[in-house]
């Protein structure tokens, strides 16, 4: 009896271990895209991947959930035309979740494409591709001829990789020297000047003008030409780094001195809109820097509204891992106008709107310093 009663046992655990793993391996199977469904798959509908809401379109990198039946199996997947791998997404027979690939399709069919091994099928969905657009430039002052860095989003799908897509300033067009997904290289074209918009133009025909005019004068404090600073010390037009379009400030002391002094390189003033005072966190100081030498300490301060609140400023400072150097090279700069002014969210009503910008280096102890100055002023802040 002792001995039946054992030979009992066993069978009953052999039967459980038998089971369970054949629950495991039927989960196994699933979880690996491999199901016992075999008939025509069918697309039902997409929702978003916490299933609250049915969509028609979706983003990059967004995750999805396509519901349907016999969806596992799966031999191919793709948006419009950009196959997603199948090791990257999770199937059983009625769902199927998988991440939208942030690549731009050669063929924009707003459809996905299912394929298993009883069949394939299509469902209309759009992808929403970022349009073409630029978002900053690295010089907005740069010479004619000389090449201009965008950096911006979409120029895949636009067709600048291919040689398909335009840039013009104004009608003029100019030359794309070197395209990547995200930037663009361009060489400024003869006959173009300043206020001229800047715009892509993509494949499609499709335009998008950049945020900023080409050499922007909106709301100019100093450019030391026509817009002077309040003093002529370190304002010319030195062969090195050379002239933006005019004369420029040239701070330079290799060392600065030793002890404490002020040496001032921006003053000027502008009437600004309203919305400046109103909303200046929606607005930056920009302007062009160059720098012949590594700037690694602090010392130079920006005075957003030297007028009215004199004691406040912002601290462009640098350290030896933050550095700022440019190799001799213009950029284009900005700054938090709010940041300027001490933080404050609005800006003291006064007569004509009137703003001062004021910019000094100060120091205690000397260091070198070369660095150059051009092109004050109050803008809004990018869109991006």
């Amino acid at each position: 009896m002792k001995t039946l009663h054992i030979r009992k046992t066993l069978k009953l655990a052999l039967l459980l271990i038998s089971s369970a793993a054949l629950i495991t391996c039927t989960k196994d199977k699933v979880e690996n895209n491999i199901c016992d469904g075999n008939g025509q798959p069918v697309i039902s509908s997409v929702t978003t991947a916490d299933r609250t809401a049915s969509i028609t379109e979706g983003n990059y990198n967004q995750y999805v959930i396509i519901k349907g039946q016999n969806l596992c199996s799966l031999k191919k997947f793709s948006f419009n035309d950009i196959e997603v791998s199948v090791d990257q997404l999770y199937a059983n027979n009625n769902e199927l979740t998988v991440k939208i690939p942030n690549k731009v399709p050669e063929k924009l069919t707003n459809t996905i494409t299912l394929e298993t091994s009883s069949g394939s099928t299509q469902f209309n969905f759009k992808i929403n591709i970022p349009p073409v657009a630029i978002k900053s430039v690295d010089n907005e002052y740069a010479p004619v001829g000389t090449i201009m860095a965008m950096a911006g989003q979409s120029f895949d799908f636009g067709g600048y990789l291919k040689g398909e897509g335009k840039v013009l300033f104004g009608t003029l067009e100019a030359t794309v020297e070197k395209a990547t997904i995200d930037s663009l290289y361009v060489k400024v074209p003869q006959g173009a000047t300043q206020g001229m918009i800047i715009k892509t133009v993509d494949k499609y025909g499709t335009e998008n003008a950049f945020q900023y005019p080409y050499m922007d004068r909106t709301n100019m404090v100093v450019n030391y030409d026509d817009k002077p600073n309040a003093s002529v010390k370190y304002v010319g037009a030195d062969a090195i780094p050379g002239p933006l379009n005019g004369n420029y400030a040239h701070f330079v002391e290799t060392p600065i001195r030793d002890g404490f002094k002020v040496d001032q390189f921006l003053k000027g003033r502008v009437n600004v809109p309203q919305d400046v005072l109103n909303n200046p966190a929606n607005y930056v100081i920009k302007f062009e820097t160059a720098t012949v030498i590594p700037l690694n300490k602090g010392g130079i301060r920006i005075f957003g509204d030297n007028l009215v609140a004199s004691s406040k400023y912002h601290p462009w400072s640098f350290t030896a891992a933050r550095q700022l150097h440019t190799s001799g090279k213009w950029i284009t700069t900005t700054i938090s106008l709010q940041a300027a002014i001490g933080g404050t969210a609005t800006m003291a009503a006064r007569a004509n709107n009137q703003v001062e910008l004021y910019g000094v280096v100060t120091v205690s102890t000397g260091f070198n310093i070369d660095i150059s100055f051009d092109n004050w002023r109050i803008v809004e802040k990018s869109k991006y």
